[in-house]
This record gives structure tokens, C-alpha cells and sequence, in this order.
């Protein structure tokens, strides 16, 4: 087997211009070297006698660029004199020439650790100066029909229909996104700034961005080939080998072409072996390299122009994940003050030019193979399915799918148009796109999404060079005349019936929610269905824009990606200690919490503890994971092996010495600081001192609960939601002597569990139980004031909570709620504080005390439940007691009541310090409290809101006005609304 050739790290220079540029005065020597010494300072511990070569490309190798350069670069940066050098010219390709060789060496043995890249000082090398026969010599370019780059390249833009408007409007989408990856510091790593010999910094940024361009400043430039190609007679030269071209239309200027630059790159690619010496991380592998020469007088570029050299395309990547999606940064940045049809049409545009190219590549008439090595999701796993055939390495852990729903879009790159036609329209819809499904490989390959799998990544390209040479006329099968989509389009009886069920029940599920990204799926998956391939596309493309401008989608990637990314790298965790993995956990109160967090646990493969007061109880909390184990073998999703393993992890006790061996300890007994206080109590001198002792508590101070232990520096709160082995969120909670290095275990555990963790400050409610609880609030009261109690679940439904609020109201029990607000109550005049009056207190106490109604678990709140504890409607006695539809209020008062509720609880949290992040509020609402999700989290909803943070404020001073004072916005939203400001931040 040959070497891979890996990538360990790619570097730059920043690009400066060619003329009257900051680099001009920089030797291209000097630019080679600056980049090889960077790289030796990354990497200490490379011995420089390891690199083998360093080898260059140069366009122009005469003058300070002839004499191979390589090799006096080498000997500036101090490598050893054994490094030979080698120079490269491939014209515009060197650099990538310079590249091939290198994966090439490597791979044959010939090298380990090679340098590789090239170099350009256009400033002081000008473009032409090594002549050469190719373009000097008369007869060859006579004969040869040799015409300057310009020229090829607007014969090129005629040749494929390519209009000024066009590449203008390309060139501005290019500044744009140079742009924006500028500034969200994409560069931050890779481009190193230029120093002269006294380390004074020359240039540390790209001196071609021009964010400010536009169509119509670039409109106004003039051609820059036309008086070449008209007044020298090149046009002429190029005609008289295109004949079928009747003139040369000049689109390229100044403006819309490359920059002249100065400047350098280099990679550093070796063996894995050498990577090991080194200390070498590898970010990349090259693996495969290609050359192709393209007829002089136009550089044709794409497959069509070199497709009677090649048998086949393969297509794969040389990263760990095949392709994980498209620039979700890029499509949610603000458009400013842009007209949303602007917006629009260019996205439309964009969108359309892509699939425009993988529609080229699906239609090439060669055969196109996907060398899945990693994940392929989204716009990923979109291109696959533009190839013939995709073979997937079968690798633990690897997903496939189309997860765009999730996000509020739909699959916009041909996933829709595509699996339609490759599975039926009804198990495209059920099982790939209106979930988002993420699916295993062997779940992926059965229902047809892979073709094949190969036990390693390393008989991916072999597997798929084999399907190419035995398929040598592949063709997608809706390329074939006669093609039917299987089990039938939108007009077949049986799928039109499926068709009106399904829309149907998909209204049941959404009961009304702000939720139009499954509607847009279902319905481009009806029109895509009844067109030809090509125009689907273009359907699709309008139903993925729609989706794209609206606020829903913006909100929903805003949380679930990027807030969900920042929490993911660990944004709130303290920095400087060391990865904790726990390796057996002491779960104590063995309840339904309980039982729950031991099972997570067990299922994470830590060893559990699990005790309660006597062994009967701990087994009973057991007997939760075997129900569990035992439901998921009748499912085939476990085995019975993994499941015994499993269950033996779980160790019922009531013995607390039992415990002296665990690295954390959870408690999960009921809501009372003395009986927490007392089990801490007991096991304080049982477990090792650097134990962490955390409370699974959703109220109680952990400060005060902390005072109870000799360590409270070891003392943490870890709030788990029901049904802990559901629910994706952990709270957790630092007291006012929490030490950072609790607090970094803590977050490492809830990582180690799978589960998504938050970070909040000491109070009494936290911040998810305060914020959930303004919300049950908002509905109670409204009870109380004699709105009709169906009127209120329709519009907590129909604003997007999972479950209504009345009905939550039950589940948490509305006894409990009570005994926690008068706890709450004498916590504040204990303080000399007055207690908080609302609404909802009365008809609280009304409920429990005088109607006898606690909740669902007392037998019955707000609704009636049979003997089998299905509800069976609303209790008609609320009617009778509260008068209820004596007060009519407007629907979207009524939503705005909760919402506006919770957003502004949330906000006082920020302001008090219970919270630390906006991506912590936003995903804690989400995922702990059931905050709708097309909102983007509880502080997104009020950046999002009509009218930005003014918008906000003035409507919430409206509810104020109608509903309590309650609603008066907080002064830290207030101000920031004064100054204009758009987005809420921790900033006052």
C-alpha cells in the first residue's frame, strides 16, 4: 500500500498588491522564508533535518525568482544544507504542481516531510518576464494560435454564454464573502504577516478586498482586453480557431479579474510516520493527484473540456467528514438595509449557478462515483446524490442525511428533486426530509440513500475505480427516457390520497405552530415531482429562498447551530484544568429522577452506584433501566449482550459506604434543603475529597444547600429535566464558593454523557425554572381573569410550545408550585424584601386548597383524567369557578402574554448575573423548557421581534398597560433600544 500523504498545516502571506503594493519591497525569497520559519515555530519539536525538500512552484523562474528559489529559501530559514530544492514552472498550475509532487513523494516512500507551495512577487517579477518559446517564439505562437491569458479568458466567458453582468455580479459575491470570512477570522490562522528585518509588521492583511464593490461601480470600468484584442489582432488570432464564435465579447476588467500580487503559501505534507515524530496533528490528506494540459489558445476549464481523457469521476474528501453542509455564516449575515426581493434574487441566483455546475457534473457522460468517507449531511450528501453511484465507508459513528428541517429550510442543493425520484415521494417525505433525519450507514444503505460499503476509508477510491470501470455508461435513472418515480407521481390515486393524509397530519402535528419549513417540503415535494429534473431544480430553489428570507429559518440556525456551536466548544467552561471523565458516579435517591440519571450514566459506560434509604427502593429504581433495555431489544436498536453490560453497570444499594469509591456524586432526592442537607451530610465523610458533590435540584439555592458540607468549593448544582433519559439538557449551577475546577468537571461529564450543558449562576429558580415558571404564570392568571382555559391551550400551542400550558401546569403539579412560591415567599422577607404578587397566586391557591385539584399526579388539575390517567378534557369546574370566556382577549395577546413572559424573565437574568451567555439562555429555553423552537431561544425571540429591540419594548409596554406591570420591560432593554441598538447583548 502506498504512503498517505497528509496535510499537517497550510500558511500564507497575505496577498499584496503587484502594483504599489506594501510588498514591493520584500525579496520572494524573503516572503518563502518568513512562511518556512512560521512553520518551524509552530512546530518545535520538528527536527528541521527531517524535511526532506522544499519544493516551489513559480509562474515566472527568472531574475529574484530564477536560480531555484526553493533552495535559498531553505538556507535563509536555517534549514539544513541537505534540503535540495526544486523549482516548478506549470504556468498558473506551479503551485499546485509544487503540491502534487510533494503528496506524490510521499506516498512512493521517496519522501517523509516535504514543503511545498510557491511564490509570486508580481511587483517586482512582472508576468511575461521569462518569454519563453511558448509566447516569444513566432512560429510556435503562429502556429500554435497563441493568444495573451485576457484574451482566453473572454473567449471562454463567449464561448459560455458568460455576460458583463455576470462576472461583475460573480466578482461583487466574491468581495463579499472574502469579506465576511475576513472578519468572522476564518484567516486568523493561516495568513501570517509580513515583518522587515527589525520586526516591523508590512502588511498583515489582504490588500485586494474591496468590500464596498458593486455591479454598478464595476459597470463603469472599462474592458481590460478589448484594445488587445482588437487593435494587435488577438481577437482575430482566437477566431480563426473557434470558427463557430462570430466575435469575442470583452466582459473582463480590473475590477472583476484576479489581482496582481505579491505573496506566498506553503503546506507542510508527510507520512503518519512522520507526523509521530513530530508531534503533528494532521488536518487533511491528499488523495489523489491529476494533470491535465488544456489547448493553448483558450484554458477551457471543467470536466466537459478534458472528459475524452477520463474514464470516470470520483469524488471524496480528504477530511474526516466527507461534507458536513453549506456556509450557514454566509447565508445569515446581515443584509443591512437590503430589499428582501434583492436578497432574494441573488441568493436565487447562487443557488441555482451551483446546482447549474453539479447538474453539468450529474449529466457529464462519464460515470461519477461518491467516495463517502465521514459524515455527509445536508448540501454534503446533496452532491453525492448528484453522482451515480455513492460507496460509503462503514465507520462507527458516521451519519447520512438531509437535516435541513431541523434547521427551518429544506434541502436546497437537489435533495429534494433527488430522493423523490430515488425512494417514492411518500418514504422520501417520511423518512429523509420532513424529520431531517440523521441516519446510520446500515440504516442509510437499506433504504437506498447509500449503494454500497467498504470496511475502511482506504477501500474507498479501489472500490470506486472498480464500479467506474465496470459502468462505463452510468446514467442517473431520471436521465432515462421512460423514468417513473417509484410508487408513483403526485397524480396516481394512491399517492394523491397519501398526499392530503399527509398534509393533514401534518397540521395535527404542528397544531398551528409558526413552523413553514415541513409545509414548503411537502409541497416542493409534490411540484418537484410533476416536472422534469431540470426545472424541479428551480423549484426547489424558490421553495429554499422563501425558507431561507424568512425569520423563522434565520432564528432557528442563529440557535441550533451557531449558539449550539459555541456551547459545543466549551465557551463556558473555565479554562487551564485538565479533561475530567468520571468513572463511577454515586446516584443517591433512586425516584424517577434518579433511576433516570443512573440509566444515562449506565448507557455512557460509567460504573452507577445507586442508593436509596432501603435496598427494595434501589432496586426499583433498577427496574426504570430495565424497562428501558427491554423495550429497546423488542425495538433491535440494542442487543442482548450490550443490554446486559449495560444494567450490570447499575448497582442498587442503601449501603453510603458503597459510595466511598465514586469520583461524583448526584443527588436526586426530593425538593427539601433538610433532606438534601442530610444526605450530603452522611456521605461528606465517606467519598474522596476531590469529589464533586452536586445537587440535582430545580429550585433550592446551592449556596445554601452548600453550607452543609466541609467542601463547598466541591459543591454544584447539575439539574437534570424530565425524562432525564429524554431530555437533552443539564443545568448547571455554581454556587457562591463553586471552584472553576467543579465547574469544568461538571461541564466534561455532561459531555461525557451526551448531553448538552449550561452554565448559570446561584438563585433561587435558577434560570430555567424562573423563566418556565413565568410562563405557567402568564396562562394561570388568565384563568383567573375568566378567559376561556381552551381558548388559553390553543394559544400556547399555536405559539409553538411543545406542550400547552395548563396541561404542563398538571404534569408539574400545581401543589408543588405552591409550596416552592410560599418557600420563595419567606426567602424574601427574610431578606426585608416584599413578597412578588401576580395573577396566577390565586388561582393557585384556589386550585389546591378550596377546589382540592394539586395536579395530574393528585388525581386531577386543570383537565380530568381517567383511571388510567389519560387526559380527558378540560375539568369543568374550572369553567364554573373562574367564570371562564367572561373575559375575551385578543389570540396573539394571549401567545404574547407567555412569550413576552419568559423573554423578559430571561433578560433580568442577564441582568442579575444568573446568566453569563446569550447562547446559554437561547439553548436552555429550547431544549430545557420547550421554548418554541421557530423563535431561536428566549433572547433570539426579542432580537427577532417586528421593529428589532424598540419593537420589543414598545409592545411590551402595551401588555403592561392591559396585563401588570410584570410586562414593563427591564431598564438594561430599554437603553439599549435608545441607542438604536438591534441584537440584545451582555452589554449594558
Amino acid at each position: 500500500m502506498p504512503e498517505q500523504a497528509l496535510i499537517f498545516e497550510a500558511i500564507r502571506t497575505p496577498r499584496g498588491k503587484g502594483r504599489n503594493g506594501s510588498l514591493h519591497g520584500v525579496k520572494p525569497v524573503d516572503l518563502v522564508a518568513g512562511l518556512i520559519t512560521e512553520l518551524r515555530a509552530r512546530f518545535p519539536d520538528m527536527d528541521p533535518a527531517d524535511i526532506d525538500d522544499v519544493i516551489l512552484g513559480v509562474v515566472s523562474p527568472v531574475g529574484e525568482q530564477g536560480a531555484v528559489i526553493s533552495r535559498a529559501a531553505a538556507l535563509v530559514a536555517g534549514l539544513p544544507e541537505s534540503v535540495p530544492g526544486t523549482q516548478i514552472n506549470r504556468f498558473c498550475a506551479s503551485g499546485l504542481e509544487a503540491t502534487n509532487l510533494a503528496a506524490q513523494k510521499i506516498a512512493s516512500g521517496w519522501d517523509d516531510l516535504v514543503i511545498a507551495g510557491g511564490v509570486e512577487s508580481m511587483s517586482r517579477v512582472p508576468m511575461g518576464s521569462d518569454g519563453g518559446a511558448l509566447f516569444t517564439d513566432p512560429a510556435t505562437a503562429y502556429d500554435l494560435f497563441i493568444v495573451p491569458q485576457g484574451i482566453g479568458a473572454d473567449l471562454i466567458a463567449t464561448v459560455e454564454g458568460f455576460s458583463r453582468h455576470d462576472v461583475d455580479t460573480y466578482a461583487v459575491e466574491s468581495q463579499r464573502r472574502a469579506e465576511v470570512a475576513w472578519n468572522a477570522g476564518h484567516f486568523k490562522k493561516s495568513v501570517v504577516p509580513v515583518e522587515d528585518f527589525n520586526g516591523v509588521t508590512l502588511l498583515d492583511h489582504d490588500e485586494h478586498r474591496r468590500p464596498g464593490t458593486t455591479t454598478d461601480s464595476l459597470g463603469r470600468l472599462k474592458p481590460a482586453f478589448a484594445a488587445l484584442g482588437k487593435v494587435a489582432g488577438f481577437d482575430d488570432v482566437a477566431l480563426q480557431k473557434y470558427v463557430d464564435v462570430e466575435r469575442i465579447d470583452h466582459v473582463h476588467t480590473g475590477g472583476n479579474s484576479s489581482g496582481i500580487v505579491d505573496g506566498a503559501a506553503l503546506v507542510l505534507i508527510g507520512s503518519a510516520a512522520a507526523g509521530t515524530r513530530a508531534g503533528l496533528v494532521p488536518r487533511g490528506r491528499i488523495v489523489a493527484t491529476a494533470q491535465v494540459g488544456s489547448e493553448p489558445t483558450i484554458m477551457l476549464t471543467g470536466l466537459e473540456a478534458e472528459k475524452d481523457d477520463i474514464t470516470g469521476v470520483v469524488i471524496t474528501s480528504a477530511k474526516k467528514s466527507f461534507f458536513a453542509g453549506g456556509d450557514l455564516g454566509d447565508m445569515t449575515a446581515d443584509p443591512g438595509d437590503a430589499d428582501k426581493r434583492d436578497v432574494a434574487r441573488a441568493l436565487t441566483e447562487r443557488i441555482d449557478g451551483i446546482k447549474g455546475v453539479l447538474r453539468r457534473l450529474e449529466t457529464l457522460g462519464r460515470p461519477v462515483v461518491a467516495a463517502i468517507n465521514g459524515a455527509a449531511l445536508g448540501g454534503g450528501f446533496e452532491i453525492a446524490l448528484h453522482t451515480h453511484h455513492r460507496i460509503a465507508a462503514d465507520l462507527p459513528g458516521t451519519r447520512i442525511g438531509l437535516p435541513e428541517a431541523t434547521l427551518g429550510l429544506l434541502p436546497g442543493g437537489g435533495g429534494i428533486v433527488r430522493t423523490i425520484r430515488l425512494m417514492g415521494i411518500d418514504a422520501a417525505l417520511a423518512k429523509v426530509l420532513t424529520k431531517g433525519q440523521q441516519h446510520s450507514m446500515a440504516a442509510a444503505t437499506k433504504l437506498g440513500l447509500i449503494d454500497a460499503t467498504v470496511a475502511g476509508v482506504d477501500e474507498l477510491i479501489p472500490a470506486a475505480k472498480a464500479w467506474i470501470a465496470e459502468n462505463p455508461s452510468a446514467v442517473q435513472p431520471w436521465d432515462v427516457k421512460g423514468f417513473e418515480i417509484p410508487g408513483g407521481g403526485p397524480t396516481d390515486p394512491a399517492v394523491a390520497q397519501n398526499l392530503l393524509a399527509t398534509t393533514a397530519l401534518l397540521r395535527k402535528q404542528l397544531k398551528g405552530a409558526p413552523a413553514p419549513a415541513p409545509r414548503a417540503i411537502l409541497a416542493a415535494a409534490a411540484e418537484c415531482a410533476s416536472v422534469d429534473v431540470d426545472t424541479a431544480d428551480r423549484i426547489e430553489t424558490r421553495f429554499f429562498v422563501s425558507l431561507m428570507t424568512d425569520r423563522v429559518a434565520q432564528n432557528m440556525i442563529r440557535a441550533y447551530f451557531f449558539d449550539m456551536q459555541t456551547i459545543r466548544r466549551g465557551t463556558s467552561r473555565p479554562a487551564g484544568h485538565d479533561t475530567f471523565t468520571a468513572r463511577t458516579v454515586a446516584v443517591v435517591g433512586a425516584g424517577m429522577m434518579g433511576a433516570a440519571i443512573a440509566y444515562v450514566c449506565a448507557r455512557a459506560g460509567i460504573e452507577v452506584v445507586l442508593k436509596d434509604l432501603d435496598q427494595a427502593a434501589a432496586d426499583r429504581g433498577k427496574l426504570y433501566a430495565e424497562k428501558l433495555e427491554a423495550k429497546a431489544l423488542e425495538r433491535g436498536s440494542t442487543t442482548a449482550e450490550r443490554s446486559t453490560a449495560l444494567l450490570d453497570r447499575i448497582r442498587p444499594t442503601a449501603d453510603a459506604t458503597d459510595c466511598a469509591a465514586v469520583d461524583l456524586v448526584i443527588e436526586a432526592a426530593f425538593e427539601s434543603v433538610d433532606v438534601k442537607t442530610r444526605i450530603f451530610g452522611e456521605l461528606d465523610g465517606i467519598v474522596p475529597a476531590e469529589v464533586v458533590l452536586g445537587s440535582n435540584t430545580s429550585q433550592l439555592p446551592i449556596s445554601i444547600l452548600a453550607d452543609g458540607v466541609s467542601r463547598p468549593e466541591n459543591f454544584i448544582g447539575i439539574h437534570f429535566f424530565s425524562p432525564a433519559d429524554k431530555m437533552p439538557l443539564v443545568e448547571i449551577i455554581r454556587g457562591r464558593e463553586t471552584s472553576d475546577s467543579t465547574v469544568a468537571k461538571v461541564v466534561d461529564f455532561v459531555f461525557q454523557i451526551g448531553k448538552t450543558p449550561i452554565v448559570v449562576n446561584d438563585s433561587r429558580g435558577f434560570f430555567t425554572s424562573r423563566v418556565i415558571g413565568a410562563f405557567l404564570d402568564e396562562a394561570m392568571a388568565a384563568v383567573g381573569e375568566g378567559v376561556n382555559p381552551v381558548f388559553i391551550e390553543q394559544a400556547g400551542a399555536q405559539a409553538g410550545y411543545p406542550v400547552p400550558p395548563l396541561q404542563l401546569m398538571d404534569q408539574v403539579t400545581l401543589s408543588l408550585s405552591q409550596k416552592i412560591r410560599k418557600e420563595n415567599e419567606r426567602a424574601l422577607a427574610s431578606e426585608g424584601k416584599p413578597p412578588r404578587r401576580h395573577g396566577s397566586d390565586a388561582v393557585m391557591d384556589k386550585m389546591v386548597g378550596e377546589l382540592d385539584r394539586p395536579g395530574r399526579a393528585g388525581g386531577g388539575g386543570f383537565y380530568s383524567y381517567d383511571e388510567s390517567g389519560t387526559r380527558t378534557g378540560i375539568w369543568p369546574g374550572v369553567r364554573a369557578s373562574f367564570d371562564s370566556g367572561s373575559t375575551r382577549i385578543p389570540f396573539v395577546d394571549m401567545q404574547e402574554r407567555m412569550l413576552f413572559a419568559e423573554a423578559i424573565e430571561a433578560v433580568k437574568c442577564l441582568d442579575e448575573g444568573v446568566l453569563t451567555s446569550v447562547a446559554d439562555a437561547n439553548i436552555g429555553s429550547l431544549l430545557g423548557i420547550g421554548f418554541p423552537s421557530w423563535t431561536g431561544g428566549v433572547i433570539q425571540y426579542i432580537d427577532q421581534y417586528d421593529g428589532g429591540l424598540s419593537g420589543f419594548v414598545d409592545r411590551a409596554r402595551e401588555l403592561a398597560s392591559k396585563y401588570g406591570a410584570h410586562f414593563e420591560p427591564p431598564q438594561s432593554l430599554v437603553n439599549k433600544a435608545l441607542r438604536g441598538e438591534r441584537v440584545h447583548t451582555l452589554v449594558s
